[in-house]
């Protein structure tokens, strides 16, 4: 809005403009002052989902009902520096929340890989509400840094110079896609493994759901079958994902990295 943020960009007439020629779903990301006031009318002109930013709003949780009860998605964003700890108490609020991984405003940013921990601290919080929160991120997201948002805990991904500063945005758009479903495969994988070994694991076997990664939180899919002491490595796969760990009776342990 040139004051939030240093440029100036569409607003709503762009939104009602182009809710008449697609079906497609809009995600208003409001990088502006006074977003209690202006916020509600986007939903109005036809996105799905609005977002606000924590600092700018005056009345966050007003804000965000208010959202929901014209039919739209409420979502919050936070800047680099804002810690996710102030919307701990009331996160179920929102429908979405994005964690800003450049400062907001223009396009072509480094991501900063110092917010990688405020990812794994707001997935954490996201799993305890036992809601449907997506978590977005957006700013520097491209082929380089995608997985580690990803494995760090976002399941949204919002990618500006990396898809339309390239010569064929489709295929940009693909090699983003690729790289995220080759993480749920190997998720996956790890899944029909264990699912295998905890049927034949010995008594003394321990079952681990939510396994830590290397990025230090539980991911659904990241499971173990904890062995006795003393065991030792049998196989890694090729990419160090899955481990098998060979013990006296044979395999007692699988873990996905």
């Amino acid at each position: 809005d040139n004051h939030f943020v240093p440029n100036l960009t569409m607003g709503v007439p762009m939104v009602e403009a182009l809710r008449k020629v697609t079906d497609l779903p809009f995600d208003a990301h409001l990088m502006i002052e006074d977003p209690d006031v202006w916020a509600p009318g986007y939903v109005d002109a036809g996105a799905q989902t609005v977002t606000f930013h924590l600092e700018a709003a005056k009345a966050p949780i007003r804000l965000a009902r208010e959202i929901r009860s014209r039919g739209g998605r409420a979502a919050v964003a936070l800047k680099p520096a804002t810690p996710v700890e102030q919307i701990a108490d009331f996160l179920d609020e929102f429908d979405q929340v994005l964690l800003m991984t450049v400062e907001p405003g223009f396009g072509g940013q480094s991501f900063l890989d110092c917010v990688l921990p405020k990812i794994r601290r707001t997935r954490e919080l996201i799993d305890r509400t036992g809601k449907d929160i997506w978590l977005q991120v957006d700013g520097g997201v491209s082929p380089r840094t995608i997985a580690r948002a990803a494995q760090a805990g976002a399941d949204t991904f919002v990618a500006g110079s990396a898809v339309y500063g390239k010569e064929d945005p489709a295929a940009a758009i693909a090699a983003l896609l690729v790289l995220i479903i080759k993480l749920k495969m190997h998720a996956f994988v790890a899944l029909i493994v264990i699912s295998f070994l905890t049927a034949v694991a010995a008594p003394e076997a321990v079952v681990s759901v939510g396994k830590d990664n290397d990025y230090g939180h539980p991911t659904p899919g990241h499971l173990a079958v904890l062995g006795r002491a003393g065991s030792r490595v049998h196989r890694t796969d090729e990419c160090g994902d899955v481990a098998l760990v060979d013990g006296d009776g044979g395999l007692r342990l699988v873990t996905a990295r």
